[in-house]
């Protein structure tokens, strides 16, 4: 699971992935003083102030790609990571959120925040 500084920045201002009540088995991210955080764990109390950290395969279910059976969702993914955008994200939640920003809002990360793309 990534807790990098970076990703949790980039869930924290991908607002559109946060619809309706968040899952009670995911990993969340609380700051605490300072650079310090807290990792909330699936079954702790839920506080407010949290980012909320999607895995993998919660990011993969945001995908949908209409008559795509799982199998091939991976494909057109990998197919996907041809694009040079792509190179800089070093963990699979980075790829999967980057790709679902990407192809669901049309939007793009800039290093600090997600912007439309052009």
């Amino acid at each position: 699971m990534d807790t990098s500084k970076e990703y949790i920045e980039m869930c924290e201002n991908a607002k559109e992935i946060y619809t309706g009540t968040l899952p009670n088995y995911s990993f969340y991210i609380k700051f605490t003083e300072g650079d310090d955080i807290k990792i909330k764990l699936p079954g702790d109390n839920i506080e407010n102030g949290v980012t909320w950290l999607p895995r993998q395969d919660q990011l993969q279910d945001m995908v949908e790609l209409s008559g795509h059976l799982p199998r091939t969702k991976i494909s057109y993914f990998y197919k996907k990571l041809e694009d040079n955008y792509y190179q800089f994200f070093f963990s699979m939640e980075k790829l999967w959120l980057t790709f679902v920003m990407k192809e669901k809002y049309n939007k793009k990360w800039n290093g600090v925040d997600w912007e439309l793309e052009k």
